[in-house]
């Protein structure tokens, strides 16, 4: 059995007082800022792969502040490639509007290529809400067990989604998205010649994965010198790649043995970013 947790994603975009980009303007632009932070993890077992890909991009342009974050996964098992998921959210405020009238969200999902979720976020109102699609994938093969050969159905089931909350607080606008998705695999094999059997070690984890970013903008120092900043804290946990499965045929007084994958296991916890920088004087 496998069980992939992917992907959970914190936007916070703070006006750190109480006017915050109410009253600051950028009438004067001197830098505009462009920036993207990206993340990849590729991970490789005998017969399987999988790639988890995330970024985080902040953009300032003299008349809008916004951060986008990105997050996929995919995997490979055998002759079977999974586009698991595909998720995005993003947040612009305008800055010479009232944050309440100037900012502006956009979330989406995909799971295998499909659609879960895609809708503009309103901010003036909290948000909570956890849509999700189930997911069944499966393939077939035949593999040779000494003699025998064997049909083999594997495949991937469960379910994924993103909860999706926050809204406009006290201090600016908080975010959050979490994309989850919890799937694991299955091996199913048999021949009417010979009796198969399946051994699985393990809990067959292709990917079990905690992305976790918390994503800020704000202006500081408002009522004197207001400055523009963008801020990201990211962190990374996962397992990926672990247990294993033997196929044993029986066939004409004899037992054959075929592994079919064996994968020793991939984890960590790592920080990936710790990131905060000034982006411009609003005057």
């Amino acid at each position: 059995m496998k069980r992939i947790l992917f992907a959970s994603s914190a936007i916070f975009l703070g006006i750190l007082s109480s006017n915050g980009f109410a009253s600051a303007r950028a009438d004067t632009c001197f830098h505009p800022y462009d920036k993207t932070l990206p993340y990849d993890l590729p991970l490789s077992g005998n017969q399987a792969t999988v790639l988890l890909h995330a970024e985080v991009h902040f953009s300032y342009d003299c008349k809008s502040a916004g951060a986008d974050a990105i997050a996929t996964a995919d995997a490979n098992l055998f002759n079977l490639n999974i586009n698991v998921m595909h998720s995005r959210a993003y947040a612009v405020t305008n800055m010479n509007s009232a944050v309440t009238k100037g900012s502006l969200g956009q979330a989406s999902v995909m799971v295998l290529g499909m659609e879960v979720v895609n809708e503009a976020l309103d901010l003036e109102s909290l948000i909570d809400e956890d849509p999700s699609m189930p997911i069944d994938v499966s393939s077939m093969m035949y593999f040779n067990v000494g003699p025998v050969p064997v049909p083999v159905q594997y495949g991937v089931e469960g379910a994924a989604g993103v909860h999706i909350r926050g809204g406009i607080e006290s201090v600016g606008l908080g975010l959050n998205v979490d994309p989850h998705v919890n799937t694991f695999a299955y091996v199913q094999a048999g021949v009417s010649n010979a009796v198969v059997k399946a051994y699985i070690r393990g809990n067959l984890v292709v990917l079990e994965d905690h992305l976790a970013n918390l994503l800020h903008y704000g202006v500081y120092d408002a009522e004197t010198t207001p400055e523009l900043r963008f801020s990201l804290m990211s962190t990374n946990r996962y397992n990926a790649l672990n247990g294993g499965v033997n196929l044993v045929a029986a066939a004409m007084g004899q037992t054959y043995q075929k592994v079919l994958f064996d994968w020793p296991g991939s984890t960590n916890e790592e920080n990936l970013f710790d990131y905060s920088e000034p982006v411009a004087i609003l005057q």
